[in-house]
């Protein structure tokens, strides 16, 4: 029950984050003066991090342990954000975005999701089969 819940609270905020993210993401590299190319190639570098993390987590998830590789993408997660919002410049940030996971999209559909739901139903009572 203690795990259910823990997953129902990072689930919660994290998904509240990434929706902040995706609505906040333009006016910060507006206010940098970041534009055109420099914005696309931000924002699609977030994306190529989550994308790879979900390939990761789909493929080795189980191999590497849940819990574990959640560890991981939160840690990545922190120091990418950090990176994130200490850079300036288009490069620092799109390398900042892929470490991070920086999902511009405001959609929660990353690594960390993947994880969590094919950990939920372990956290349920098992059933009693009397046959």
């Amino acid at each position: 029950m203690l795990d259910r819940r823990a997953l129902y609270a990072t689930s919660f905020v994290r998904a509240v984050t990434t929706s902040l993210v995706g609505v906040l993401l333009g006016v910060y590299l507006a206010r940098l003066n970041v534009t055109g190319v420099g914005f696309g190639v931000v924002v699609s570098s977030g994306l190529a991090g989550a994308a790879l993390a979900a390939i990761v987590a789909t493929l080795a998830g189980d191999r590497l342990g849940r819990r574990r590789v959640l560890i991981a993408l939160t840690l990545l997660s922190m120091i990418g954000t950090l990176a994130f919002a200490l850079s300036s410049t288009p490069l620092a940030l799109a390398a900042a975005a892929f470490v991070g996971m920086v999902n511009g999209m405001g959609k929660d559909r990353g690594a960390a999701l993947i994880l969590e739901q094919a950990a939920l139903p372990s956290t349920t009572p098992q059933p009693d089969h009397e046959g």
